[in-house]
């Protein structure tokens, strides 16, 4: 639609409007309606023409039982029903309140349409399932505003109230398997589905906690594609200000043309947050400049510190600079960023593991004359052998009966050089400290 069909449909809307009140006679309207109908099946067309995506059978669902509202935002309400099949899943539909305003409306439905073809396209673990359309009639539903609706696989809550609700119980504090368990069930499965978008050539736009669903399972789901849309030429870039600005690329917050590196600066900022449970550059957001924030992010490059805390290890940082770095040719491929991604996640769930085994102030104290390791370890995560054992455990008293099991390698007793056996030295307990 060109910006006069815009301007057009603008003015109409607010005809429509003055139509409803009495303004406009009966023949008016009529003709207001023929009119308005023109141009939006000149949209419709547009929107046909440029569609690459496959034109599969849809499930039609013409009947479902309202169980209550589960919530709205945009465009949309959703709430949960049960289907004839006695499965109960969300139902997704425009808000009643944008229907008389026809361009509102028109960008709307489109929205609705691009994302019903699309989830109906893809298949993969951790892209939010279709279960059906109410119709796919679409240009009469488009025209005539009738009820148009999505039926999603239900979700039970979202990955920003699962950050929210980390963040409340401290589980930032340190490298520990808490790290590990959010990178692995939530970072490293969205980086893949992108990654599966993007090889299917759609960028998704606005990625965000908020749009990362946890389902009946607790399984993370990318969700709401209504921002998603096709490149179907590499060389013809998009345009326009369009996502979230906290999570938004500077190409794209500057209305510069932009590709997939878009979504992997935005995946970055979501990383950051993933990691730390803290919202990405937030410090630069005042109430009482709004361009501050614009001014230090894209304008001067300004990115969330990683040094300030224990938890971002060096593939960790490696990772996150290349994929927020002002110059997008400069940004891997989401499916680069989930390789390292998973490398990095797997050296520090390594650590973590052979740390239980092997505190440091435990391997100073054996006569094999090397704590190497423990030293090396320690150091890359900030912290050294000797402050951790004299800061944490100065007075610290074993007990015999919280004895943690030593490795196998020294369970056996040592055979001295007079023949008489030695028993292992004693270990102390670690069980209740947290590194």
């Amino acid at each position: 639609m060109t910006s006069q069909e815009e301007k057009k449909m603008e003015r109409m809307g607010s005809n429509v409007s003055s139509a409803v009140g009495g303004s406009m006679s009966l023949e008016q309207i009529a003709e207001l309606e023929v009119e308005m109908g023109e141009i939006s099946q000149k949209a419709a067309d547009r929107f046909d023409r440029e569609t690459r995506l496959p034109k599969l059978r849809f499930e039609i669902i013409t009947h479902a039982k309202p169980l209550g509202y589960l919530g709205a935002g945009g465009f949309c309400r959703v709430y949960r029903v049960r289907l004839d099949n006695k499965k109960v899943v969300a139902r997704k539909g425009l808000k009643d309140s944008i229907k008389t305003q026809r361009h509102v409306f028109k960008q709307g439905a489109v929205d609705m349409v691009t994302e019903a073809k699309l989830l109906n396209a893809l298949s993969h673990p951790n892209i939010l399932g279709l279960e059906g359309v109410s119709t796919d009639n679409w240009k009469d539903s488009y025209l005539n505003g009738q009820s148009f609706y999505l039926y999603l696989d239900r979700l039970s809550g979202d990955v920003r109230e699962r950050f929210e609700h980390w963040e409340d119980t401290k589980e930032n504090s340190s490298i520990s398997s808490h790290l590990v368990k959010r990178l692995e069930t939530i970072a490293i499965p969205i980086a893949k589905a992108v990654a599966y978008l993007h090889e299917r050539h759609i960028i998704f736009r606005d990625l965000k906690p908020a749009n990362m669903g946890i389902d009946m399972h607790n399984v993370v789901k990318l969700c709401d594609f209504g921002f998603a849309r096709e490149i179907i030429d590499p060389e013809k870039k998009l345009t326009g200000y369009v996502g979230t600005p906290l999570y938004m690329s500077p190409e794209v917050a500057l209305s510069e043309r932009y590709g997939f590196p878009a979504d992997v600066y935005s995946y970055a900022m979501f990383l950051f947050e993933c990691i730390s449970l803290t919202k990405p550059c937030i410090e630069m957001i005042r109430a009482d400049d709004p361009k501050h924030f614009e001014q230090k992010v894209v304008h001067e490059n300004y990115r969330p510190p990683l040094t300030q805390t224990k938890l971002f290890t060096e593939k960790l940082q490696a990772v996150l600079s290349k994929s927020w770095d002002r110059n997008p040719s400069v940004r891997p491929t989401m499916e680069e960023a989930a390789i390292q991604l998973e490398e990095a996640t797997a050296e520090i769930a390594a650590v973590i593991k052979e740390r239980s085994w092997f505190p440091s102030w435990t391997l100073s104290t054996t006569n094999t004359g090397d704590n190497t390791w423990a030293t090396s370890t320690y150091l890359k995560f900030g912290a050294s052998p000797k402050a951790h054992n004299n800061e944490n455990h100065k007075n610290i008293k074993p007990t015999k009966q919280q004895q943690p099991p030593a490795p196998p390698q020294q369970r056996q007793p040592q055979q001295q050089q007079n023949g008489t056996i030695s028993k292992p030295k004693r270990r102390i307990n670690v069980s209740t400290f947290r590194f």
